[in-house]
């Protein structure tokens, strides 16, 4: 093989393994302050530097008189419907600072709602009061939510982060950590202390 197709091939080698190593998975576990997995956390991770989260549209249906998913994050300026799949109508609202809106009574397909500003929204129904749910609005370019095991994986380039935690039954804001994310695969454990569920009327838009 001519020296020029050695190191034409030993430099594409070294491109693909450098792309092969560009990100790594990180994994984080959140757990109460007894050990047990936590649901419905939210997680972010930000970096100087880095952009925020693209802005997309999703949704969160109203089934069973439920609002589903519970907790729902989406970065800043995303797009956000409310179809409603059960047979009785439901008038959704929220009084939060972050986005105050409310759609009058309706069933099936509801309007879009742009949510443009940071913050914790709680949303409501006008007529079922035991409907309650929450959408964190999110300058972070990395978010997610625990799932059922308490459990977020994100692909990460390796780096520092300052990583963020919420949930609705905090018992007080967790100040940011820095973590280090290196060259492998990695798994973190955090306990986040929470209270038992409060009224269903209640509305907490520290964030």
């Amino acid at each position: 093989m001519a020296l020029g197709a050695v190191l034409l091939a030993g430099l594409l080698g070294s491109m693909a393994t450098s792309v092969q190593a560009a990100t790594v998975v990180w994994q984080l576990r959140v757990k109460d302050g007894e050990g047990r997995p936590l649901a419905d956390t939210v997680v972010e991770l930000s970096q100087p530097g880095a952009a925020a989260g693209t802005p997309r549209e999703t949704s969160v249906v109203q089934r069973n008189k439920t609002f589903v998913p519970y907790v729902t994050v989406v970065p800043t300026g995303s797009t956000v419907v409310f179809p409603n799949e059960d047979s009785v109508r439901h008038h959704v609202y929220s009084f939060s600072p972050s986005k105050t809106f409310e759609i009058p009574l309706y069933h099936g397909d509801s309007v879009p709602v742009v949510f443009d500003k940071q913050g914790v929204v709680v949303l409501g129904c006008n007529i079922h009061d035991s409907m309650l749910a929450y959408i964190v609005v999110s300058d972070a370019p990395w978010q997610a939510v625990s799932d059922a095991s308490g459990v977020v994986k994100f692909d990460l380039p390796p780096g520092t982060y300052q990583l963020k935690l919420w949930h609705p039954r905090q018992q007080q804001p967790l100040p940011e950590q820095t973590i280090d994310v290196g060259s492998g695969a990695a798994v973190q454990t955090i306990s986040l202390p929470v209270s038992e569920p409060k009224p269903v009327t209640t509305m907490d838009y520290s964030y």
